[in-house]
Parts: structure tokens; C-alpha cells; sequence
């Protein structure tokens, strides 16, 4: 899967690294798999990072899918900070799903094109979420 994840108790977040090309599918599993993450209770936000992703897999319609998936837990979204690091190429996907966080499931979220900004908005330290993201991308990268 090219997707990893952590559930960070230290910095409160939820660090996912998109990388190389994503599917519905894939992103569908990531999700499921964080919320049963036993840390989850445990985090106030998420960071995701997109920087090495592609989402040429993506179909027109697996935006609205994946919109779907927060719909269905709307009460574990609501007042989450959630945050994208993207690309020009994922900004115009993460710019939907940003909109549709804030709009529908009552998140605070924001788009970022690079990690400084993104920590500043959250309030955790950019060393240490980019040494998990190091760690995530390294993961992803030799399996």
C-alpha cells in the first residue's frame, strides 16, 4: 500500500505519507485502518503528506467516494484539526476534500503546499513530524 501511517501520541496526530500513485481502494483501507488504531483516542489532528503522491488512479467519481468514507464518521471527525501537504498536482483533490471537512463534518482543516506552515498551523514541532515522515516515507520505500 502506498500509504503509512502513525498514530503519534507524543505530537497528537494522526502522520500519514501518501507515496508514488494512490487508489480509492488504498485510501480506503488507510482510513480504516487508522480508526481502529488504538492510539486514535489519543490524537487531536492529522497531518497528511502528499508530496510524493500521484493520484492518477483516482476515477472522476472516487472523490465523492471519498468524501463518503468521513461522512460515515462524522462524530470521530468533528473538531479534529486536519491538515494536507500536497503538490500542484494532489492541491486540487486536497482543496476538495479540505472544503468538504470544514463544510460537512465540522473539522478544522487546511491545505498546505509545504510542512513549516502546516506545524506552525497545528502547533507541533516540524522536526519531529518531518522525522516521522522520514520514517513513514523510508517504510513505504523498502517494502
Amino acid at each position: 500500500m502506498p500509504i503509512a501511517s502513525r498514530c503519534d501520541t507524543h505530537t497528537g496526530l494522526v502522520v500519514s505519507v501518501y507515496d508514488g500513485d494512490v487508489s480509492f481502494d488504498e485510501w480506503h483501507d488507510h482510513i480504516a485502518t487508522v480508526l481502529e488504531d488504538p492510539n486514535w483516542r489519543y490524537t487531536t489532528g492529522s497531518l497528511s503528506d502528499m508530496t510524493t503522491a500521484t493520484l492518477e488512479s483516482l476515477r472522476d467519481d472516487d472523490e465523492r467516494r471519498i468524501f463518503s468514507l468521513f461522512d460515515t464518521r462524522t462524530l470521530r471527525v468533528a473538531g479534529r484539526r486536519m491538515v494536507f501537504v500536497g503538490t500542484p498536482e494532489t492541491q486540487p483533490v486536497v482543496k476538495e476534500i479540505e472544503r468538504h471537512t470544514l463544510a460537512k463534518l465540522g473539522a478544522r482543516s487546511a491545505a498546505f503546499a509545504s510542512l513549516l506552515p502546516a506545524c506552525i498551523w497545528l502547533g507541533v514541532d516540524e522536526r519531529t513530524v518531518e522525522t516521522i515522515i522520514d520514517e513513514l516515507r523510508a517504510t513505504l520505500r523498502h517494502h
